[in-house]
């Protein structure tokens, strides 16, 4: 295993110059905002949990580029990461509620409150209601613009870096 990583290691070719480093690291962050944006509008279109699901991922995998590129990324701040990682978090309070769902479904003959349940159940529904308009909202906010001219902002920071 080792000698497959060093020659997986030898094999690879990073970028020689500051150029052609700043198109692979725009054409990656292009490609996760891309993929957020497709996500945001499959929530907004379908709805299901899986879709709030899939934009959690992809913004997860958008917050870990902020952070890795976030002094290259002009614009993004400390508090856009912060906003980007609450807002994924938001989206996975959503998944627990679609997991809740799932559990009432399955055990509430053996729960054996049925009132309980139903007020449970408003509940439930209430905060996803109100969760999902908060956190498509604020994905809509947050990849707004991000796609622009990315390539050549990198670029320029990494000019300025250098």
């Amino acid at each position: 295993a080792l000698r497959e990583a060093q020659a997986a290691l030898e094999a690879l070719r990073l970028p020689s110059g500051r150029a052609e480093g700043a198109r692979l690291l725009a054409r990656g962050a292009r490609a996760m905002v891309s993929k957020a944006r497709k996500a945001l509008k499959t929530a907004r279109k379908g709805g299901r949990a899986e879709d709030f699901h899939e934009l959690r991922k992809a913004l997860k995998y958008h917050w870990m580029h902020l952070n890795l590129l976030g002094h290259m990324w002009p614009g993004r701040t400390k508090a856009d990461r912060r906003r980007a990682d609450q807002l994924a978090e938001k989206l996975g309070e959503l998944n627990d509620i679609s997991a809740m769902y799932d559990v009432l479904a399955r055990e509430e003959a053996e729960i054996g409150a049925p009132e309980a349940v139903r007020t449970f159940r408003k509940l439930l529904a209430a905060r996803e209601k109100t969760l999902r308009k908060s956190c498509l909202r604020q994905a809509a906010v947050l990849l707004d613009g991000e796609k622009k001219k990315l390539r050549a902002r990198i670029e320029r920071e990494m000019r300025k870096a250098a």
